[in-house]
């Protein structure tokens, strides 16, 4: 097969429409805001904390009196309550934003193999200023067989991504005030107070991520005979991400701040399956038997400062002059499991299901490590039967089934069944306490479901539906609960209560 290369490309821009959020003008806001200090203060008699921050407490005190009205206190307003800027932040800090996607990909092979391999490339700039997205992506498939027997295969995809994130700027324009202007008069942006922060200075902060994430797998399968195949796969994934803030000094005598994390997430999974099929006259059996080994693995670092030198050099964590937080962990479980099941169906009309699994997880104390879950199916084909052909020309289908199954859930963290021990510090020595407490008693979570139902057609599946009705029992619920303050702790998960459901539907 010769190669085919094909691509795709695709570019637009994005804009906002700023009127849409019918967002006050300096006019409109000076006018609703004096109208709303002027309901409060009369309301109350007196001024609030913010209420002084617009009008003047002494006049107003002064001009308290039996049957004072509102245009007693109509003319009271301090000279700085208001400002005389008419910009415009949205025209400032949005833009009509560019967005590219680009896509190359190339597929062949021959009689025994075949391949697939594609990049991909999207450049998206934001609609707030300085905000963008850069992805790349690649993804490999790959599939050959050696004999008539053996076949293996690998499947890869991997991406970047790196980010500017300003999608909260949206929010901060619409609530800035409109009368505060843009600039000082020196041309320098205009740190306000302490309770308004300029959004030009926001829009400086940093709010960067770079991501790295890889998926891949590799099989082999082996036809052992005909009615018997084997195959093993290796799946792992990989995930990086990594995040860098600074928040700037927003007014005169303020602070600044920054903070990095580190965080990577891997799983490695290993599934063998041995599966039988055979039809065998009127007899049609599918059995399989498999295991599966899986290890998690996540790990973190982070750590924040504040008190920089400058807000646009400096800004490193070791330039922090206060090192406020630090702190990194490794995280890891393990999984094993051994799975079977059976299908056998008679004359293509009755269907019998029995499938069993046992899976041991580390998030369990070493006593409570294994959950057994075992299932079984039945279902007759009514619609196959003889006695049903004068009816198949309306009735098509139709199909009685009932079944019952024991399902697990580990909804826990990963060492809940052990108590914690956390480091401190006591007057410069290092040391160490108890943090959390475990319970190694834990156990799997459960849910066993009842169901009964029929399945039905008509008119060549036209028109298909199902009757049925369900019960559905969830055991050793896992949550947490209060223990005697007597202990140093306040709670602990325990396996708590059962929820039951039971419905019927169409």
């Amino acid at each position: 097969m010769k190669p085919t290369i094909e691509f795709s490309g695709r570019v637009g821009w994005q804009k906002i429409d700023s009127d849409a959020f019918k967002s006050m003008n300096a006019e409109e806001y000076i006018s609703f805001s004096k109208r709303a200090n002027l309901v409060e203060a009369f309301r109350n008699g007196g001024l609030t904390y913010f209420n002084k921050k617009y009008m003047d407490a002494d006049r107003f005190k002064s001009a308290q009196h039996l049957g004072m009205d509102m245009s007693d206190i109509a003319d009271m307003w301090l000279p700085n309550a208001y400002y005389d800027g008419h910009d415009n932040y949205w025209d400032a800090m949005t833009q009509d934003a560019l967005a590219q996607d680009y896509n190359v990909s190339i597929r062949g092979g021959s009689k025994t193999t075949s391949y697939y391999a594609s990049v991909n490339f999207k450049d998206q700039d934001g609609i707030v200023k300085g905000s963008s997205s850069r992805y790349f992506g690649a993804r490999f498939n790959f599939e050959a067989k050696a004999s008539e027997q053996v076949k293996f295969g690998l499947n890869m995809d991997a991406s970047t991504r790196r980010a500017t994130n300003k999608d909260n700027m949206i929010n901060k324009i619409i609530g800035m005030r409109p009368d505060y202007p843009m600039y000082n008069e020196d041309g320098e942006i205009n740190t306000i107070d302490f309770y308004t922060k300029n959004p030009l200075i926001e829009l400086l902060d940093k709010n960067d991520s770079d991501s790295k994430n890889f998926n891949g797998n590799a099989f082999i399968e082996y036809d052992i005979f005909p009615f018997l195949k084997f195959r093993s796969t290796l799946t792992a994934t990989y995930s990086n991400i990594n995040s860098d803030l600074f928040t700037r000094r927003s007014y005169d005598g303020g602070n600044n701040s920054g903070s990095q994390r580190d965080t990577q997430n891997s799983v490695i999974m290993w599934d063998n399956l041995l599966t039988f099929y055979k039809t065998m006259g009127i007899h049609d059996l599918t059995a399989m038997i498999g295991q599966s080994l899986e290890r998690q693995s996540s790990q973190f670092l982070y750590a924040a400062g504040s008190n920089y030198p400058d807000d646009d050099i400096l800004t490193n964590l070791g330039s922090a002059a206060t090192r406020s937080s630090i702190n990194s962990n490794k995280y890891n479980s393990s999984m094993v499991s051994a799975f079977g099941r059976v299908q056998y169906k008679l004359l293509n009309r009755y269907l019998l299901t029995a499938t069993f699994r046992a899976d041991g997880s580390s998030r369990f104390g070493k006593d409570q490590r294994w959950g057994y879950f075992p299932s079984g199916a039945i279902g007759w084909i009514i619609s196959n039967e003889d006695f049903m052909s004068p009816l198949r020309n309306v009735l098509s289908y139709a199909k009685i089934r009932a079944s019952y199954g024991k399902t697990g859930s580990q909804n826990l963290g990963y060492y809940d069944y052990t108590s914690y021990i956390t480091s401190n510090s006591y007057d410069g020595q290092p040391g160490a306490y108890p943090s959390s407490l475990g319970n190694n008693l834990l156990q799997w979570e459960s849910q066993n479901q009842t169901d009964i139902g029929l399945d039905y057609g008509f008119l060549d599946d036209r028109i298909r539906g199902s009757f049925g009705w369900y019960r559905k029992y969830v055991d050793n619920l896992i949550t947490s609960r209060p223990v005697p303050t007597s202990s140093a702790f306040s709670s602990t998960n325990q396996n708590v209560g059962a929820i039951s459901n039971n419905r019927c539907g169409i």
